[in-house]
């Protein structure tokens, strides 16, 4: 089942999507070449704090780790995005990273301010 979804939905942006060449020299520029770091990084985030849901699974820090998977999952995809679009695999409105980043800036503020809360 899963893979008919995932299928239909891959064959619906192969779609939509024109079949060009990556340009695959825009990943030695400097600010591609950050953002993949970023992604990077954000990925290793990510799996550290799979890590720590695990840990603390029915415990009260739950919701908040829950937050700030949220954050980091929106930033990887922020990158990922950006990354995409410099190499011309994938266009995406210029608008969208930001929001990605804003939507992951509110998820770590709740997960810190439902930190504060417990502990405090």
């Amino acid at each position: 089942m899963k893979r008919s979804i995932l299928l239909s939905i891959v064959l619906a942006g192969a779609a939509t999507e024109s079949s060009q060449a990556a340009n695959l020299t825009a990943l030695t520029q400097p600010p591609t070449l950050m953002n993949l770091v970023i992604f990077v990084i954000a990925v290793v985030c990510l799996v550290f704090c799979l890590q720590v849901i695990s840990l603390v699974r029915g415990g009260y820090l739950t919701k908040s780790w829950q937050f700030f998977l949220t954050g980091f999952v929106l930033l990887a995809l922020s990158q990922l995005g950006r990354v995409l679009s410099s190499i011309e695999v994938f266009t995406a409105p210029d608008w969208v990273s930001p929001v990605l980043l804003i939507l992951m800036t509110a998820a770590f503020l709740m997960g810190l301010l439902q930190t504060r809360r417990l502990l405090s």
